[in-house]
C-alpha cells in the first residue's frame, strides 16, 4: 500500500477503470447541460465519496471544509481559481458548492493540469491526484490521506499518517521532535505498522524513534520485521531493525546525513543503535558504493540494542531514544 510501489492507499479508494470512465461521462454530461459555466470543476457525491474533478486548462485553488449548516454531514468546496459546477448530491452556494455526504465520507480530488492548490481542512480521509503542474497540497487534517503528486514540482504539507507518492518533491511533515536521553523500555513489544508506510512492521517501542527519523530525514522504511533474506540472529526477525531508502521529499543525501548521525565513526554506532549498515558494510550503502548493476540493493540499515533474544521473539528490554514533542 505504498504509493511509491503501487497506486493503492490505505483508504480503499481504488479507482477502477470503470469508475473513472463513469465519472468522466458524468462530468461530460454535466458540462453539456451547463454551457453557461464553460470549463468548470465538477463536484458530486457518489455513494460514500465526495468527488472533485477539475476541468482541463484551469488553475484550481480548492479548499474542502465542513459546511456551516445543520445537515447531518455536509462539506463545502470552494475554488478561488476557477468556477465549480455542482453534480449529484451538491448544490450551488453563495461561495462555492455544498454537498450532503455520508457521516464518514471519503474525498477524491483530481486536480488536473496546471499549477493547482488543494487544501483538505476537514477530518475525512482523502485521496488527491495532483496531476501535472507545480501543485501545493495541504493534508494536515489528523486523518490518514493519500497523495499522487504526478508531474511537476509539488509541495505537500502532511503528516506521517499519510501515504505519499515518491514524486512529491517537497514535503513538510511538521516538527520532527527532539532527541533526548537514552531510555530502556521493558515489555510491551508487540509488532505495529509504521503510519503512512504500513507495509513495514516493527516493535512498537522503537516506533517514536522511527517516526522522528522519517520526519527529520524524509526517508522510507523499506522493511522492518522480516525473516526472509536477513540474518536469522539479527534484529530484523525481532522487529528491531529497519532498512531505509529515500522517501517522499527525500534524497540519498538525506539518507547519508542520517547514516553519519547514527554512526559518526565506522563500527562505532551512536547509542541506542546496535549496528549501522552503510558504506563499508557488504550489501549496504549509497548507490555509488552499493551498485544495483552489480546486484547490490542500496539502503541504510539501523538496528536497536536489546537484551538477548531468540529469533522471532520479542525482546524483553530495548534501548531507545526519548523523543520529545512528537505526535503521530
Amino acid at each position: 500500500m505504498d504509493l511509491g510501489r503501487e497506486r493503492a492507499p490505505a483508504l480503499s479508494i481504488a479507482r477502477t477503470a470503470a469508475a473513472a470512465a463513469a465519472a468522466s461521462f458524468a462530468a461530460a454530461g454535466l458540462l453539456a447541460l451547463s454551457p453557461a459555466t464553460g470549463h468548470a470543476a465538477i463536484v458530486s457525491v457518489e455513494g460514500s465519496y465526495l468527488r472533485i474533478a477539475a476541468a482541463p486548462g484551469e488553475t484550481n485553488q480548492l479548499t474542502i471544509t465542513a459546511a456551516a449548516q445543520t445537515a447531518p454531514a455536509s462539506l463545502a468546496v470552494t475554488d478561488a481559481g476557477a468556477p465549480l459546477s455542482p453534480g449529484p448530491g451538491c448544490t450551488q452556494a453563495d461561495i462555492g458548492v455544498t454537498c450532503v455526504t455520508p457521516a464518514t465520507p471519503t474525498i477524491d480530488v483530481s486536480a488536473g493540469d496546471l499549477d493547482d492548490s488543494v487544501t483538505i481542512a476537514v477530518p475525512a480521509g482523502a485521496f488527491v491526484d495532483g496531476g501535472s503542474g507545480d501543485d501545493l497540497i495541504d493534508l494536515r487534517n489528523g486523518i490518514s490521506d493519500s497523495v499522487w503528486c504526478g508531474r511537476g514540482r509539488d509541495s505537500v504539507t502532511t503528516e506521517v499518517l499519510d501515504f505519499l507518492d515518491l514524486g512529491c518533491e517537497r514535503v513538510d511533515y511538521g516538527p520532527a521532535g527532539t532527541v533526548g536521553r537514552i531510555a530502556s523500555r521493558t515489555g510491551g513489544g508487540r509488532l505495529v505498522r509504521v503510519p503512512g508506510q504500513t507495509w513495514a512492521r516493527l516493535d512498537r517501542r522503537i516506533l517514536p524513534d522511527v517516526l522522528y527519523i522519517v520526519r527529520r530525514y524524509h526517508v522510507r522504511i523499506d522493511e522492518g520485521y522480516g525473516t526472509v533474506g536477513h540474518e536469522p540472529f539479527g534484529e530484523h526477525p525481532l522487529g528491531l531493525a529497519v532498512d531505509i531508502v529515500p522517501g517522499a521529499g527525500g534524497t540519498w543525501d538525506d539518507v547519508s546525513r542520517l547514516a553519519r548521525w547514527a554512526e559518526p565513526r565506522q563500527n562505532h554506532p551512536r547509542a541506542p543503535f546496535r549496528w549501522v549498515g552503510w558504506n563499508g558494510d557488504v550489501n549496504h550503502g549509497h548507490p555509488s558504493v552499493c551498485k544495483p548493476r552489480r546486484g547490490c540493493a542500496p539502503h541504510l540499515h539501523l538496528s536497536w540494542s536489546h537484551t538477548p533474544t531468540p529469533p522471532r521473539h520479542r525482546a524483553r528490554t530495548v534501548r531507545v531514544f526519548e523523543i520529545r514533542g512528537l505526535t503521530p
